[in-house]
């Protein structure tokens, strides 16, 4: 029995499927107990995020809510208060059924023209206790299922508040902190009395926190702000949470830093985006972290914008986050990870940013820690000057299996001193330079290296085949490029083109004979591109091209008919739809995939 088929019999007017019907079924074992069988009947219903929240979309429009017709009961007259998670301000209430006291609220009790108890100058609503009282003691809004009504309300508990888990939006640990379209737990609530219990009864709806502040112009009460973190954390139970803080004030900033920090140990995945402030003034509050242990810490982002190139920049903050055993991604930029470096005795992978070339470098000591780390398997290197220019020399042996580069000197040296006998795919985001080529290039180096994206890059035919060399078993190449600049090499006044176009002319080099797929996404499309491409799938017999269109590839197609039909021949040209942002390509942590075991940890 599928998932839909259920809600389907179960929204019918007569419920082919009653509550004591779906629970028979888990009988297969006597013994097992009631957790295990619930448990069993979603894996049974195969539930999905998708499902879910399309059924939470059916009910929320089959049941009446503040929008119901007033006028069939006196009752239905609630003004629920707390529609909007992301943001509570002082002009709403934080409405709190389970058992938090009402009196702690700013502004309770005064008048609706007396000053809130943060101290601003706004007005806050007044709250009445008496429509507290009474929203506990009602019954629920939703009436009993009957065989003519929607019989929604007939599932166990249990099952509903599995459901709920699995509807609630994705968190920005999944989505990158893109703007959620609703908040699922304030809907849930707004359905009835019982889905609200059940919901504020449901810690896995409360474990993320997140909160974004970057209009300057809408004003925000920090009291209730802390108040609805407080909440979060009291209905969370005993669960690792999630803290994730996106703001534009130092003083906002240092509101949160302090806050978390009381509880540090239930920290598990923390991103906190802080803005164009002096490092200097937060070196006191991330000193703070070296107290306390984090054993629960997964993934630990923090990105401080500053502004001002020319400071000088607080001392190191010794032992930051010792204590850290689960901690396996991190991200942060240039200059924080060189004020407060974590330990890298854990970590799997690495996301490291520099903004501007006039930021201070870490050294080739730090590099070296960094490559050369056991347990390292996915590093980022965002930025064109992160490190000081170095010349290496010898060869550096790597775990790495995965690296997004745009730094230029690691570019360009990777391949003459790297021994990297687990790498499988390299990522080169805004390369024009110079590739060192190894001494001695008998052996084989990168030997699981299957895999190459260049995004916006030029190079040489001279760089290419030395990155042929060392990487000799390329299956996959992606080139990605948007308005593509020619320019010159410093070196020998070479021009750099694409790499799409360097691999059609040294073809006859054989650089990379088992290339199998060649997948492009390139604006402009120009003449010489589209003849490179024609010319690699005409020379090599087992290569596929993906080709993602866009207006000048149809532009092209129209005015070269006939190249065009040379590509299409043999059928090894996939037409592909245009390419949507990267963000998968750059994704951090690494895009977390839906399993029942995250959400009933």
């Amino acid at each position: 029995m599928s998932f839909l088929s259920l809600f389907i019999g179960f929204f019918s007017p007569k419920c082919q499927y009653p509550t004591h019907t779906i629970i028979s079924e888990t009988h297969e074992e006597p013994h097992r107990s009631r957790s295990n069988r619930v448990e069993g009947i979603c894996r049974v219903l195969s539930g999905t995020h998708d499902l879910a929240a399309e059924f939470l979309d059916i009910a929320v429009d089959k049941f009446p809510t503040k929008s119901h017709n007033r006028a069939n009961s006196q009752e239905m007259t609630i003004d629920f208060d707390d529609e909007n998670w992301n943001v509570v301000y002082c002009g709403s209430d934080l409405d709190s059924d389970d058992s938090d006291d009402p009196t702690v609220f700013p502004g309770f009790g005064k008048g609706p023209m007396d000053p809130c108890a943060c101290g601003s100058e706004h007005r806050p609503q007044k709250v009445s206790r008496r429509l507290r009282k009474k929203r506990k003691a009602r019954e629920p809004i939703v009436p009993r299922p009957s065989s003519t009504r929607w019989n929604v309300a007939a599932l166990p508990t249990e099952i509903l508040s599995m459901i709920f888990a699995l509807a609630v939006a994705e968190s920005p640990f999944v989505n990158g902190g893109s703007e959620e379209a609703r908040a699922t737990e304030s809907v849930i609530a707004l359905v009835c009395a019982r889905w609200r219990s059940i919901a504020i009864d449901t810690p896995e709806l409360w474990t993320t926190f997140r909160f974004g502040d970057k209009n300057e112009d809408e004003w925000h009460c920090w009291e209730l702000v802390s108040l609805r973190f407080e909440t979060y954390l009291k209905r969370a139970g005993n669960r690792p949470v999630d803290l994730w803080i996106d703001v534009s004030t130092q003083t906002t900033a240092e509101f949160f830093l302090k806050r978390f920090r009381k509880h540090l140990p239930r920290w598990r995945r923390v991103s906190m985006r802080l803005p164009d402030e002096s490092t200097k003034s937060y070196a006191p509050a991330l000193t703070a972290l070296t107290d306390a242990g984090a054993g629960n810490l997964q993934s630990f982002e923090l990105l401080i914008m500053q502004h001002d190139e020319l400071e000088f920049f607080a001392e190191p903050v010794e032992g930051f986050l010792h204590a850290v055993p689960e901690l396996k991604h991190v991200r942060m930029d240039s200059k924080t990870f060189k004020m407060c470096m974590p330990p890298l005795s854990s970590i799997t992978t690495l996301h490291l940013e520099a903004w501007r070339f006039s930021q201070p470098r870490m050294t080739r000591k730090t590099l070296l820690s960094i490559i050369t780390s056991p347990t390292l398997k996915n590093l980022t290197l965002q930025g064109k000057k992160i490190f000081n220019n170095w010349r290496a020399t010898g060869r550096i042996t790597t775990n790495i299996e995965r690296l997004f580069c745009e730094e230029e000197s690691v570019a360009s040296w990777m391949w003459a001193t790297f021994d990297a006998p687990n790498l499988k795919t390299v990522i080169l985001h805004n390369f024009s330079g110079i590739v060192s080529p190894r001494t001695n290039d008998e052996g084989d180096y990168f030997p699981k290296l299957t895999s190459i994206t260049f995004i916006d890059c030029v190079i040489t035919p001279s760089c290419l085949e030395t990155i042929g060399k060392a990487a000799k078993h390329v299956m996959d190449l992606t080139v990605i490029q948007d308005n593509t600049l020619r320019s010159m090499s410093l070196v020998d006044m070479t021009p750099t083109l694409s790499p799409l176009e360097v691999l059609a002319i040294s073809s006859d080099h054989g650089i990379w004979p088992r290339l199998k797929m060649i997948e492009c996404d390139i604006k402009p499309w120009r003449t010489n591109i589209g003849d490179a491409c024609a010319r690699l799938l005409r020379e090599r017999s087992e290569c596929h091209l993906r080709l993602h269109m866009n207006a000048s590839v149809l532009n092209w197609r129209k005015k070269s008919q006939e190249t065009w039909k040379d590509m299409q021949e043999g059928g090894r040209l996939i037409v592909a739809s245009p390419r949507e942002a990267d963000f998968e390509i750059n994704a951090f942590p690494p895009l977390v995939k839906f399993s029942w075991d995250t959400i009933w940890e």
